[in-house]
C-alpha cells in the first residue's frame, strides 16, 4: 500500500486512540489496528447494547490492540444533564467546565494523554470533552452526515463560548478530516479533507483475520449458513427515533416479508439501535441476525450468501458485497402515509423485476 497521510500519522511514535460510537466504528478501527500495528486503543461509547461484551471480547481474542475501553459517556450525559430549561441553560454557561469534572479523572482518560485521537463523530459526550482538552485530534468519516451543512442552536451557540464547535470536523483542533470524497464537504472546512480509500483497507484482510473479526462480533450459534437463494431484509430504528409507531413499522416490515418470502429464503439484519423484536415473523424468516454486529461481517462470512438485499433507505446496504443485487424502497419521514404507498409501489416494482 502506497503511503498517505493517514498512513503516516497511523505509524508514528504516538499510540492511537480511536472513538467509537457504533460496531462500525469498532471493526474499522480493529481493520486499521491490524495494518498499523503501533499502540492502538479502542473506546467504545454506550450507543447500543453489548458495548462492554463487544470490548471484552476484543481484550480477549485481538492481538492488535493495546485495549478495548467500554464508556459509559451517553450514562453520564443523562444523569448530569438537568431536564430544567433554566438549570440546562446554566450548565451550558459552565459547559467546558462541567466536562471536565466529569472526565478528566477518570482512568480511561490517562491514553488520551499522549495518543493520536481519531473521531468518528466529534458531536458526541466524550468527543465533546476531547476537543476542548486535547490536541492530534482527526476525524475518520461516519457517513452523510460529513458532508452536510449545520444548522445552529441556541444550544451550539453556548456551547461555541466554550471552544465546543458544530460537529464533523469545525472545531480548529482538528487537523484533519478523512473521507471518501473530501472534495464533497462544505467549504469551510474542505481544506481539512484528505481522501480515505475505506475499501482499500476492509478487502484486503486475510482469511485468519476476517474470521477473528468474525468471532469477535458474533457467537458461533449465529453462524448459520444461509439456504440458496436467498434475501436480505436491514431494518430501521424508525419507531425507536420516533418517526413512526412499533406498531406501524412491524405492518411496513410484515408486508415487505410476506411479498419476499415468496420467492427467497428471509433473513433479518436489524439496526444496532433497535429493539424490535422480530421472532414475530418467525413462520416467515429463516433467521433474525443479532443486531449488533456490523453489516461489513457479512462480506466476511464464507457460509454466507445473498441473493438481493433489500432496505427502506439505509445507507448499509451500499457496504455490502457487490455481488448482491440491492434495492431501496424510499425513506419514512413521518407518518405521512404517502411514505408507505411509495414503499409499497416500490417493492411491488422489486418483485415484477425479479
Amino acid at each position: 500500500m502506497t503511503t498517505n497521510k493517514l498512513q503516516e500519522i497511523l505509524t508514528n511514535s504516538a499510540p492511537n486512540a480511536f472513538i467509537c460510537y457504533n460496531t462500525e466504528h469498532v471493526l474499522t478501527s480493529l481493520i486499521l489496528s491490524y495494518y498499523f500495528q503501533n499502540k492502538n486503543y479502542i473506546y467504545i461509547c454506550n450507543r447500543f447494547s453489548g458495548y462492554r461484551q463487544l470490548a471484552k471480547k476484543i481484550n480477549n481474542q485481538y492481538r492488535f490492540t493495546e485495549k478495548a475501553l467500554a464508556i459509559d459517556d451517553n450514562n453520564l450525559k443523562d444523569k448530569n444533564m438537568p431536564r430544567n430549561p433554566l438549570k440546562k441553560i446554566i450548565r451550558l454557561l459552565f459547559y467546558k467546565k462541567h466536562l471536565r469534572n466529569l472526565f478528566s479523572e477518570r482512568l480511561y482518560i490517562k491514553p488520551l494523554k499522549t495518543s493520536d485521537i481519531f473521531l468518528y463523530n466529534d458531536g458526541q459526550f466524550l468527543s465533546q470533552y476531547i476537543v476542548t482538552n486535547f490536541d492530534n485530534l482527526y476525524l475518520l468519516e461516519e457517513g452523510i452526515g460529513n458532508y452536510a451543512s449545520i444548522h445552529f442552536s441556541f444550544a451550539s451557540i453556548l456551547k461555541k463560548l466554550h471552544g465546543i464547535y458544530p460537529p464533523y470536523g469545525r472545531n480548529p483542533r482538528i487537523k484533519n478530516i478523512f473521507v471518501k470524497r473530501p472534495q464533497m464537504l462544505p467549504s469551510s472546512i474542505r481544506h481539512k479533507g484528505s481522501y480515505f480509500n475505506k475499501t482499500r483497507y476492509t478487502k484486503n484482510i486475510p482469511k485468519n483475520i476476517r474470521s477473528k473479526l468474525v468471532k469477535i462480533f458474533l457467537d458461533q450459534t449465529s453462524l448459520q449458513a444461509t439456504l440458496k437463494n436467498s434475501a436480505l431484509l436491514i431494518t430501521q430504528p424508525f419507531s425507536e427515533d420516533l418517526v413512526i409507531s412499533e406498531e406501524k413499522k412491524l405492518d411496513i416490515y410484515e408486508e415487505i416479508v410476506d411479498q419476499l418470502s415468496q420467492q427467497f429464503a428471509i433473513y433479518i439484519k436489524p439496526h444496532p439501535r433497535e429493539k424490535t423484536d422480530y421472532s414475530f415473523f418467525n413462520s416467515r424468516v429463516e433467521q433474525v441476525f443479532d443486531n449488533i454486529f456490523p453489516i461489513e461481517i457479512i462480506n466476511y462470512m464464507q457460509n454466507i450468501h445473498f441473493k438481493i438485499a433489500v432496505t427502506l433507505s439505509s445507507s448499509a446496504i451500499s457496504r455490502l458485497n457487490p455481488k448482491i443485487e440491492t434495492y431501496e424502497l424510499g425513506d419514512i419521514l413521518s407518518d405521512d402515509e404517502k411514505y408507505f404507498r411509495e414503499i409499497k409501489n416500490n417493492l411491488h416494482n422489486i418483485i415484477d423485476k425479479i
